[in-house]
């Protein structure tokens, strides 16, 4: 799925104006990375930092999640105002690329290769080659 694909969902999918409550968020993002057809970015919350992320499948259903009390799985105002942060700037949004496990051949390429992937994909990657 395309960049056009995720924009299109975000925008179905958080079609409503976005209320008062969500509107104090947007914008409000930082460590905003996109890792294929997935976002995520920490926001300052009512108690405390959270980390939020929305992600497309490839049966083109939107997940998402935030660490606050209400957000585990999604549907909180702060995953909406992160739709609503891409929609608006989806160049604010670092692209994390994959890296290979066979390209790891110093620390800089180790760190690059763990930026990429999630640690799921990190352990079979791991059990493949070993």
């Amino acid at each position: 799925m395309s960049d056009n694909d995720f924009t299109k969902a975000l925008r179905q999918h958080w079609s409503h104006t976005p209320s008062e409550k969500v509107r104090r968020y947007i914008d409000k993002f930082w460590g905003r990375t996109q890792r294929g057809q997935k976002i995520i970015a920490d926001v300052e919350g009512n108690h405390g930092d959270y980390t939020v992320s929305i992600e497309l499948d490839g049966n083109g259903r939107i997940t998402s999640a935030c660490s606050c009390y209400i957000g585990k799985h999604g549907g909180c105002h702060h995953c909406t105002a992160l739709a609503h942060t891409y929609l608006k700037n989806p160049d604010s949004f670092v692209e994390i690329k994959p890296v290979g496990l066979d390209t790891v051949d110093s620390l800089d390429t180790l760190q690059r290769y763990l930026e990429s992937v999630t640690l799921d994909e990190s352990v079979l990657q791991n059990r493949r080659v070993g």
